[in-house]
């Protein structure tokens, strides 16, 4: 995440602003100029902004981010997108054994509380790699838009059904 604070105030809330080819960073509250802003610097500072505004679900806190950041960074993208497709598939399993139990059909000799124990284990990992690919996409805004409308889409399916 982008992190600069303000060298007169020490404050973090900076904004940008437009003055003809240039970038300039700015305290938002005391006013001062902090600094030009390269290309590559405004986009690190506009994907943070973004990331710190953003009210995503699994997202939590700054030190989740960073963590996310960070494995990203140590792993790399292929490495990533395997490993959601490796949980992906776990979780289905995990599933698949709930349906088994609950329908009495060959399953193991697990408890159901062992097997939901199980599935939320899954959950939570494939929860984690599609934040994973989030940050690695840089998509959060695409995904939330696309989410809230298959909700809505969804509610409208509903109400259609039940008139």
């Amino acid at each position: 995440m982008y992190q600069k604070c303000c060298r007169k105030c020490g404050s973090h809330s900076l904004f940008t602003e437009q003055h003809g080819n240039n970038t300039g960073l700015y305290c938002s509250d005391c006013g001062a100029w902090q600094t030009w802003l390269g290309k590559n610097e405004f986009r690190a500072f506009q994907r943070s902004q973004r990331r710190k505004n953003a009210n995503y679900t699994h997202t939590t806190n700054d030190k989740e981010t960073n963590t996310i950041q960070t494995i990203n960074s140590f792993y790399g993208k292929e490495a990533q997108e395997r490993q959601t497709i490796e949980e992906m598939s776990e979780l289905t399993k995990a599933l698949n054994k709930i349906w088994r139990h609950d329908n009495n059909v060959l399953h193991n000799n697990k408890s159901k509380e062992e097997l939901l124990a199980d599935l939320y284990e899954e959950i939570a990992d494939v929860s984690i790699c599609l934040q994973y690919l989030i940050d690695l996409y840089d998509c959060l805004d695409e995904v939330k838009k696309i989410r809230n409308e298959k909700f809505e889409r969804e509610l409208q399916r509903i109400q259609r059904n039940a008139e």
